[in-house]
Parts: C-alpha cells; structure tokens; sequence
C-alpha cells in the first residue's frame, strides 16, 4: 500500500490487490460501466463488506427503489437485507416526472442530509448509484458540474469515501462527451466493460485512474455469480512455490519404477494423448492413490461429468466411489463451451480455497482453449499452475492432443515438471498404446518408450516389442 494515501478495502480480495489495498479512503471513486456490467452489483457488495466490518455506510439510489435493490441481491451469498438499519441505510434519491421534465430540482436536499450523516458519525462510506441520470436532467453542462462538485466537496470535507457509479460505453468511458467531467472529479477511475465473444458473455475491469496511488492497470476479467463480483488476479506469482524430493506413488506401480517412484510432491505433471490414449485413466489411478493414502483430492472433469469418469473407471478395477475413497475424492464437472477460461479459473481456484486439497486432477485442461480468446487461456492456465505450485499442490493434468499435430494444444506443457507423452501404436493387426517421458525435472527417467495396457486389474507399464510402429504424433 502506497505510504500516505489511506485505503478503504473493499473486502473483493482481487480487487484490492488491483488497487494496491483498496479505495482511497475519504475520496472519491468513480465506477463506469455498460448497462448489465454489473455496476450496482459492485458497488452494493463493497458497501454491504464495509457495513458488516462496523463502517456505517448509506446507498444513495437514482434510479431503483430500496425494495428492488434488496429483492435482486438476496441471491447473493452476501445478501445485505440484515444490514439494513444495522449499519446499513438506504436513501431515494429520485426525483418526480416534474422536475424531471422541468428540470426544476436541485441537491439541497441530498447534499444536507448526507453532510448530517458525516458529522454525526452515521455515515462513514457513501454509495451514489447512477449520479448521471440525475445530472442529466439539469438544463446544462455549467449547472450539472457545480452540482456535482458541490456535493463531493461536502463529502470530501467529512471525509467520507465515495463511490459514483454512472453509465458508459463500450471502452468504460463516460457515455455522454458533455458529462466528462465526471472523471476528472473523482479521485480514482474503475472501468466495467462487457462484450459478448464466441457465445459467451466476457465481463473486464481496469482501473484507468488512482491518485496518489500505485495501482494495477491491467483490464481483468471477473464474473458475476452467487458470490456477487469476483475479478480474476492476474500477473504472475513471485514462484514462491513449494519445492521438496518427496515422491508420491502414481497410482501405477510400472509407472513408479520409470519416474524413480513416483511424482515429485507439489509438483505439476502434464499427460498428453490423442482422444482413448489412457490420459484420464492415468489421472484417475493417481487420484485413487491419493485417496488411499487419506490425502484430499479434487477431480475436476470438462466436459464430462465426474460420476461418468467414476463409471468408466469400473471397467479397470478402479473404484473411486469406493466408501473409503468417497470421503477424499471431491469431483467438479465443468462445461467449456460458452464460458471462459477465467470463469473456470475462478471457480477451481475457489474451491482449492475451500478444500484445500493435496492433489489436483483436471481433465483435460485443454477444454480451457475452448473459450472465447486463446491467448487469455494460455495465460490462464499458466497463472493456474503457478498457483497450485505455490500452495504446494501436488497436480496432475491432462491434455488432449491432434493426432496430426506433434505439439500439445496447451503451452502448459512448457511450464509442468514433467510430461508425459501418450500414443498409439500398431504391433501387427492389432493397435496399442505407448508411453513415453518427455521430460522430469529432477528425476534421472527412462527415456524409453513403454507398453501401455490396460485390464480389469488396472494399468501396467511394460517394455515396448522392438520396431513396433507408432501411430499419432511423434514424440518430441
């Protein structure tokens, strides 16, 4: 946090690392956005974080009354109704069809009632929701200016934080060139973008302005669900991450002997196959291995549900709904198509929080590349394995290869410890699977290519018939 700029945290952890400890406590912050951007949301859930830490907070609304603000934000986790008179006060700002259309109205009223809430103490942390819409009603630019600065100079003297929010366009800019001031008067600047790519609804904020502050100016995406707002973080993490020369076993006993036994603890490893090569059978014998060892597991499945991974495993001799594996295996089946890669970032990195779990299967994370901006998923799925890295989560993912194309759809393969190459093979009549490790930092593996069968007891490892030719890509 910048030294002599006090902040107020906005208790949404992202954005407070976006701007470097929060908003600027005692000033203003304006917030522009498109119509659905989810600016009310925003602002609303800041404020409702501010109220249950003990900061009185008032909502000033111009454009939606108190009752439908609370009805459409009950369904968020952070539901504010038992903050109302706690806390929390709500305030109509809206004016009548009359001066409305006359134009005959000024702030008076607003400005007197707010400057009594800063001087008795019972309004610490203001929201003005949709400011805009009432200054566009006044007859000039001249006159909205005056209002406008007159009524943040009367919160600025109390020292009261401020939040405005007001419609823009596309580019997060203020809608209307005549309400541009509107940006020079505030202190700091949040843009909320939003734009509708390959199907799915892509939702960014960048903060374009901050006093006095450092802050992050990257655009972020974020989402909005059951938790309200969350923004992605973005940047990569200092790769503080956990390193040790523990082995844990994988599940597959050959597999163990090639790798020196085992996974190294804390460590990324990437299977990559053509569709049926074994990548997830891999994973799930990894993941029963865990499980057996009592360590918390999270399966995350794309496009397929995880009780579909479970059946199939039958079929091995894998049983991951085994009552004893049950209590340790948490599954998430996740759809690719039609939601972002930071959407499914969010979501894993959520419930890692919430389960801090030991391992981490995801299969496959290639269906990341399936959104909306391949360039954004990769940096995704780096920023996904420099955290499970950090925190010390042993992961295994997998990734789903064209059987024309030698080099794995994911750049993740540049960043895992080790990979592991899957692929078929042709020994007479008859096709097979092979298994091959391109890479294991730290550990003196086989560079031999191994038989990969698959039976009723599991999966073995075995030493592949001399001259036995390969089909799909070539191992590089």
């Amino acid at each position: 946090m910048a030294k002599g700029v006090p902040k107020l945290a906005t208790g949404m952890a992202s954005l407070d690392h976006l701007l470097d400890g929060g908003l600027p406590q005692g000033r203003t912050t304006l917030v522009v956005g498109a119509p659905g951007a989810g600016k009310t949301v925003f602002a609303l859930q800041i404020l409702a974080n501010a109220a249950r830490r003990g900061v009185p907070s008032v909502f000033v609304t111009f454009e939606e009354g108190e009752d439908e603000i609370l009805v459409n934000a009950a369904s968020f986790t952070w539901d504010p109704s038992d903050l109302v008179g706690d806390g929390l006060t709500f305030v109509d700002g809206r004016v009548t069809i009359e001066a409305m259309v006359t134009g005959s109205f000024e702030l008076d009223g607003l400005i007197s009632g707010l400057a009594a809430m800063g001087d008795s103490g019972a309004a610490q942390c203001v929201v003005l929701d949709g400011l805009d819409q009432i200054l566009a009603n006044l007859p000039d630019v001249s006159r909205r200016r005056a209002e406008l600065y007159r009524l943040l100079n009367v919160l600025s003297e109390r020292r009261m934080t401020t939040l405005v929010t007001a419609k823009g366009d596309d580019e997060g800019l203020i809608a209307s060139a005549d309400d541009s001031f509107m940006q020079f008067a505030a202190h700091a600047v949040i843009a909320l973008r939003r734009r509708t790519a390959t199907g799915a609804m892509v939702r960014t904020l960048q903060v374009l302005k901050y006093r006095g502050s450092s802050f992050t100016g990257s655009e972020v995406p974020y989402i909005i669900d059951d938790q309200g707002i969350t923004a992605a973080l973005v940047g990569r993490s200092n790769l503080d991450h956990h390193l040790t020369r523990e082995r844990v076993a994988t599940g597959v006993p050959d597999l163990d002997r090639v790798l020196e036994g085992g996974y190294l603890r804390g460590s990324t490893t990437m299977l990559s196959g053509a569709p049926g090569t074994a990548k997830t059978t891999l994973a799930a014998s990894f993941a029963l291995a865990a499980a057996a060892r009592g360590e918390t597991v999270l399966f995350v499945a794309f496009d397929e549900s995880f009780e579909q991974v479970v059946l199939d495993m039958h079929s091995l001799g894998l049983a991951l709904d085994r009552e004893d594996v049950r209590a340790h295996v948490h599954g998430l089946s996740l759809s690719a198509l039609g939601v972002t890669a930071e959407e499914h970032y969010i979501h894993i990195r959520r419930l890692v929080a919430t389960l801090n779990p030991d391992v981490l299967v995801i299969d496959p994370v290639s269906a990341l590349f399936k959104g909306y901006d391949s360039p954004r998923a990769h940096g995704v799925a780096e920023r996904l394995v420099d955290m499970v890295k950090a925190t010390g989560i042993t992961t295994v993912l997998t990734s789903l290869v064209d059987p024309d194309n030698a080099v794995t759809t994911s750049s993740v393969s540049t960043l895992a410890d080790t990979w592991i190459a899957l692929n078929y093979v042709l020994n007479g009549n008859v096709r097979g699977r092979s298994l091959s490790v391109v890479k294991a930092r730290g550990t003196q593996h086989s560079h031999e290519v191994f038989a990969l069968e698959l039976g009723r007891d599991g999966v073995s490892v075995t030493g592949m018939p001399p001259d036995t030719p390969r089909v799909g890509p070539p191992l590089r």
